[in-house]
């Protein structure tokens, strides 16, 4: 089941609703359904609630030709390209996009990313296409909610790194593309932030208190 515990059901598939809508009542944790690879992982941009952003962040899961979709999240915790199993925490609940409250929209699409083929997603995560309560059976996770750090091992702080026309992100939110750029740089630390890792144009700054020109900014991991 998507949470431990409790999993109420609040929006039914169907009538225009192309997913089922899920409450973790006892924790916040999204568990993958099934072992697949991340094959999208996008980042709300805090406004936008039409299109593609109006899943907010959204972690999508490929398994042979079926599509798994957890929108809505707060916390995304995989990166695009990442082998996941049944059950590992790939982000937590929350109410991004175009969502008017804390939920998980799940939805499913067979055979194919963007023929919209879509299907009831009911029966891949345990509940029934219903409004009501149902309840994880092999609870053992502690109400804690997840810390996110996605694949780090994969992003060693000095690691050189080519970037080749990388969206630079230069504010302490990392919400502002500055300019484009290319070349080689170093990963300044191994902590990926809302997708993103911070690097610097010199190996002798990696690690240390990021001054002036010496930290240029935030990537994207996937342009890592």
């Amino acid at each position: 089941m998507i949470f431990d515990g409790k999993n109420r059901v609040t929006q039914p598939y169907g009538s225009g609703h192309g997913g089922i809508d899920i409450v973790g009542d006892n924790s916040r944790n999204v568990h993958a359904v099934s072992a697949g690879t991340v094959d999208l992982v996008q980042f709300w941009d805090g406004k936008t609630k039409v299109g593609s952003q109006s899943y907010g962040n959204l972690v999508r899961i490929k398994s042979g030709n079926t599509y798994f979709y957890y929108a809505h999240l707060d916390k995304i915790c995989t990166v695009k390209g990442q082998v996941v199993k049944a059950g590992d925490i790939i982000g937590t609940m929350g109410s991004t996009g175009n969502s008017t409250g804390p939920h998980t929209h799940f939805e499913v699409r067979k055979g194919g990313k963007t023929c919209g083929c879509r299907v009831n997603p009911a029966p891949f995560c345990g509940v029934q296409n219903k409004k009501g309560t149902y309840i994880a059976k092999t609870s053992t996770e502690s109400n804690a909610e997840a810390v996110c750090k996605p694949s780090a091992e994969n992003y060693t702080a000095g690691t050189k790194v080519a970037l080749n026309g990388a969206d630079l992100f230069v504010s302490s939110s990392a919400k502002k593309a500055a300019k484009k750029i290319s070349g080689n740089y170093y990963i300044y630390d191994s902590n990926v932030i809302n997708g993103r890792l911070r690097i610097t144009n010199s190996a002798d700054k990696v690690g240390k208190k990021p001054i002036g020109k010496y930290v240029t900014g935030w990537v994207d991991v996937k342009d890592v």
